[in-house]
């Protein structure tokens, strides 16, 4: 055997070419996604042996099996050691709480990555930011706003001199 498929999958094995059918041999020709298939009746002259399988349902679970485990692709882990750490962590400390929430203990990085030095640009983004405002006439709108939402700003737009003074 070859190929096993179950009569719940065989559809979707089926190509959508228009099935060939004689109706004097009533021989049939269809599309699979394997190949042509030719299903009928034979001659009654031609004597073909006829092959009888018979396979309790264990077995066939075991003969499927055994070939999706041929198949299988061996898995490779393409976590750093770190992550490989963080996952393991996450397993080991995920609890389901009394009231159905999950609950889980946060890792710690010891040795947390160097940050890149960013001021240059958000500085440049920021002064880009103000000039479209400026330009639009909305800056002066959102100041009172800001104002209200931080009472210790002291921000003066027209007197201000260095970019983040």
């Amino acid at each position: 055997m070859d190929v096993l498929i179950g009569t719940l999958d065989l559809p979707l094995c089926l190509n959508p070419v228009p099935n060939r059918f004689c109706p004097t041999t009533r021989v049939a020709a269809t599309s699979t996604i394997f190949g042509w298939t030719v299903t009928g009746p034979l001659p009654p002259t031609q004597q073909v042996p006829a092959l009888k399988v018979e396979l309790k349902e264990d077995e066939t679970h075991s003969l499927c099996q055994q070939l999706w485990d041929m198949e299988k692709v061996p898995e490779v882990s393409r976590h750093t050691p770190e992550e490989e750490s963080a996952l393991q962590q996450f397993s080991s400390h995920l609890t389901r709480e009394s009231d159905g929430r999950y609950s889980v203990k946060l890792p710690r990085v010891h040795y947390p990555p160097q940050l890149g030095d960013s001021r240059r640009m958000a500085t440049s983004r920021f002064l880009s930011n103000e000039r479209s405002l400026l330009r639009k006439g909305k800056l002066d709108q959102l100041l009172p706003n800001l104002k209200a939402l931080f009472p210790n700003l002291k921000a003066n737009v027209k007197k201000r001199s260095h970019p983040l003074g």
